[in-house]
């Protein structure tokens, strides 16, 4: 896609740039999902399975529900970016949800669990 190029998603349809990044947070966080819906899933009641525990109905609605946290998420960041105080408050209140328990995003101990929890190695590019 060049500059010049109007972005559209798998529909067809126009896209603006807080979209294009939903699309494509949210089209990961749903491929990760696979490990627990389709063939092959990971189920931690019933480890060696191979069967999944989220059903299509299910799975439909926490692609939506991701998509709607998604792009809430980009437009708070967005508006704090832009000064907005409440916006800031509400990303300090996220912030300070992490627990210790929690990997930081693009540790190597994060690496390491994902790869506990998946049996698969981690996705980096």
């Amino acid at each position: 896609m060049t500059q010049d190029d109007v972005p559209r998603d798998g529909a067809g349809r126009e896209i603006d740039f807080d979209q294009l990044m939903t699309w494509i947070i949210a089209g990961e966080i749903r491929g990760e999902l696979e490990h627990f819906h389709g063939g092959g899933a990971v189920d931690p009641d019933n480890p060696g399975s191979e069967e999944g525990f989220i059903s299509d109905p299910q799975m439909r609605a926490l692609n939506i529900v991701i998509r709607h946290a998604v792009y809430e998420a980009l437009t708070r960041m967005r508006a704090m970016d832009e000064g907005d105080d409440r916006a800031a408050r509400l990303v300090q209140l996220q912030l300070a949800q992490v627990s210790d328990y929690m990997e930081p995003p693009g540790s190597e101990e994060l690496e390491r669990a994902y790869r506990e929890v998946t049996g698969k190695g981690g996705a980096r590019a």
